[in-house]
């Protein structure tokens, strides 16, 4: 099984196909799925450079890995 990169952004600005996460102090853009519907300031979940799940913007506190 392959180890996969899983990672939590604050979504800061949101495009057509993509969204700009901050991640640690960075800027990363993270290519999402056409029916994922983003806003800014929602938290994101990332694996392997693609955003796969919306998390609640509420949380406080996310751990850097999802399990």
């Amino acid at each position: 099984m392959l180890d996969q990169e899983k990672l939590v952004g604050r979504v800061i600005r949101v495009g057509r196909g993509w969204v700009d996460v901050s991640i640690d102090r960075r800027v990363r853009r993270v290519s999402t799925r056409p029916d994922l519907l983003v806003k800014a300031g929602s938290y994101l979940q990332i694996v392997n450079d693609q955003g796969v799940a919306l998390l609640p913007s509420y949380t406080r506190h996310i751990p850097k890995t999802m399990q």
